[in-house]
Parts: structure tokens; sequence; C-alpha cells
């Protein structure tokens, strides 16, 4: 006796129809016919597998008669009728098995159902096999194998489908993931662009006040050292005694552009170059003399021996006709400075003066320092710097700024 429960679990599809039929005969809810069906076949195969074929058979046909014949109901009645056909194999009926599977056959060829042709093939299969008819037991046997090699291509053609349809939802959830992070660097690469875009408008703006603020206040330098220096002439040689104009000029030798050695003795060295406060308590020079060594002082100041390279306090004093220690007694006590000071000072007016000069304009700045006396360019610029607040290029600037500040006035 074949056993029907071993068919319908070796074949695909079938497995799960008994719990199904099962499930459904559970279910009072259920459709009028699909209850009727699903216990009529609960039954049927409940009496076939105990061995009951004329219950079972009763069963499979009044299943068969409620179903109606429509394309809804193809493969529940192809699988009655496939069913039937094996419960007639079982009792020994294998002329009304064959009578039953042509129809059954038919219906599952109808509606492509290649799981139920396939059962039917191996039910053809064991029959002829029952009936020791071994040409049509191979028939059968080749047509089983050609529709299991059939549903197996058709299985691994269909994972191979689902494989490429993974393949290819992997590389658009790639692409989608990549296109999602550059979404998100641009956005990020803008933000930090306008950051950065504000940062230095924010910055180019702070530095174009200050740098106006330094330019105003530069060009209120400038103003004063013409107003004061350069557009009266009779003073433009003499250094200020006012301390707080000068800037508070330090006695320092090392910016002094005048030779150090003057050919003093170490007894009437004035100290003067090396920035010391000297006084002069033991100077035997009456009022008289010191008024009348400034007034040649301030003779000597007006005269181009103070541009020379060579001046020393050795030169200056013979030129004064005095003694260096007392002339350098009189400038500490009517100058307030040393001696290089007052040179260096009087050469920086003399630069400015002629840096307004058109006989001047074909010279660099360095040939006219060097035409006043200046032999070294950084001692220039210390000079100048410490005397007018001003760097030469800030001084520079700061002309070229009030000149055009002038000419839109006019």
């Amino acid at each position: 006796m074949v056993n029907e429960r071993f068919i319908l679990c070796d074949l695909p599809g079938m497995s799960a129809e008994l719990k199904v039929m099962q499930s459904l005969a559970n279910k009072p809810v259920a459709k009028e016919m699909e209850y009727e069906y699903a216990i009529e076949s609960y039954y049927g195969h409940k009496a076939s597998s105990e061995g009951d074929y004329a219950t079972a058979r009763y069963h499979y046909r009044k299943a068969l008669q409620g179903l109606p014949v429509n394309n809804s109901t193809i493969r529940l009645r192809t699988t009655k009728l496939k069913d039937l056909a094996l419960l007639e194999l079982n009792d020994h009926h294998p002329d009304a098995a064959l009578s039953i599977l042509p129809q059954a056959l038919e219906l599952a060829t109808k509606s492509r159902q290649t799981d139920l042709r396939l059962c039917i093939y191996q039910i053809y299969s064991m029959i002829y096999e029952a009936t020791d008819n071994e040409e049509q037991k191979r028939l059968y046997k080749n047509k089983v194998l050609q529709l299991r090699d059939s549903i197996s291509s058709f299985s691994i053609a269909d994972n191979l489908g689902q494989l490429e349809f993974i393949r290819e939802r992997r590389t658009l959830t790639n692409r989608l993931a990549i296109l999602s992070v550059s979404q998100k660097i641009w956005f990020w690469s803008f933000v930090a662009a306008l950051v950065v875009i504000g940062a230095i408008t924010t910055l180019s703006l702070v530095l174009r006040r200050k740098n106006k603020a330094l330019r105003r206040q530069a060009a209120l330098i400038y103003r004063q050292l013409q107003e004061k220096y350069l557009q009266t002439p009779t003073e433009s040689k003499v250094m200020p005694e006012d301390p707080d104009v000068s800037h508070d000029i330090a006695e320092e030798a090392d910016l002094a552009d005048v030779p150090e050695d003057n050919g003093l003795s170490a007894d009437d060295t004035d100290n003067a170059d090396s920035g010391a406060q000297i006084k002069y308590e033991s100077s035997s020079l009456s009022e008289a003399d010191k008024k009348a060594i400034a007034e040649k002082i301030e003779q000597v100041m007006q005269t181009d021996i103070i541009y020379s390279h060579d001046l020393s306090m050795k030169t200056f004093a013979q030129a004064v006709g005095r003694h260096p220690k007392a002339v350098s007694q009189v400038i500490h006590e009517t100058r307030h400075c040393n001696f290089s000071s007052l040179i260096n000072h009087a050469r920086i007016v003399e630069v400015m003066r002629r840096m307004e000069m058109p006989e001047y304009a074909h010279l660099s700045t360095e040939a006219i320092a060097d035409s006043v006396g200046f032999a070294s360019r950084n001692t220039f610029g210390a000079n100048f710097k410490k005397f007018t607040g001003l760097s030469l290029r800030e001084y520079r600037k700061a002309a070229r700024d009030v000149r055009a500040s002038d000419d839109s006035d006019a």
C-alpha cells in the first residue's frame, strides 16, 4: 500500500497542505465553501491514513461536489482529483486511478501548477509499477525527472534572480549611502565656507577699521611734525627743549651716528653719548659764558657742518670755539639732551624738510639720509622712529594720505 502522507510530504508545495486543511477546518468563521472543503478534505485524509478508503472516497467526492467549476477553484479541484486517484491506487483500483488522472493532469497543465503535475506523474509511475508496465513506468519516471530538473532550474533561476536583485539593491543602497554622505559633506563644507568667509570678512572689517584709525593717527602726527618743524625755517635745525615733544629722548650712544671717539681725555670725557645724566657741579662756567656758548652752538647748528659724516664732539667743539666739555655742559643744560641726540634730531628734521623739496624728489629716502650724515640705514631708521613716532614707511604713507586729502579739499 502506498503511504499517502509520504507522497504529500515528498512533493514541493504539498508538505504544508494537510496542516492548512486542519487549520481551515478549525475556523468556523471561514466562508461556507472553504469551510466545507476543508472539513471534507480533513476527514478524507484522516480516513485514508487509517486505511478506511471507502470513507475517504466519500469525503473526497463530497469535497469535489462542493467546489464550483471556475478558475478560482482549479488548484483545489486538481488537488482533490489527485488525492482521489492516489486513494484508488492504495485501494488496489489502478484502472479507476487511471480514469481520474487525465482530468487532473489537464487541470494542472491548464493552470500551470508544476508541483501538481509532478505529483500526477509520480502517481502514473506508481500505477504502472504496480501493473508491471515497465515501458510506461520508465516514460513517467523520465517525465518526473525532467519536471524535477525543470523545477530545480526554475528554483535556481529564481534564486539567482533574487541574488541579482539583492546585489542590485545592495548597490543602490551603497550609492544612496555615498550620496547621503556626499550631500552631508557638501552641506557642512558649505557651512564651513560660510563660517570662514564670515570670519575673514569680519576680520577684514576690523583690520580695515583699525588701519583707518592708524592712518588717521599717522596723518595727524605728520601734520604736527610739518607744523612744528618745517613751517618755521628758523627752527628747522633746532632741537626742541620740550621733553614731551622730543618723545622723552633717551641718551643712548648706540643710536648716535656721530663717531664715539671725540679725542677727549679720560678726565674731560662727557658721558652724554653713553646716556648718563651728568651734573657739572665743579664747572667754572659763568652764566655769561653759558649764554655765549649757547648762541655759538645755535649758529653752528644752522650750518652744514652738522651734516658731515666725520662730525664728532671734538670737531663740533672746534667749530663752536670752546672746550668740548664746556660745549657738552651747555647742550645738556640748555637743550636737555646729549650731543648725539642733538645732532641726530637735527638731521632727522632736515631729512623731513628735504623729503618735501622738489629738488630732492629724484632721491630715495636712504640717499637723503646719507646726504645729511647718516651712514647707516639701521641707525637712521631707529632715530627716525624714535624722533617722529612713525617708521619711514608709515611716514611716507601718511604724507601721501595728507596730500591726497589736501588735493581733494582743494
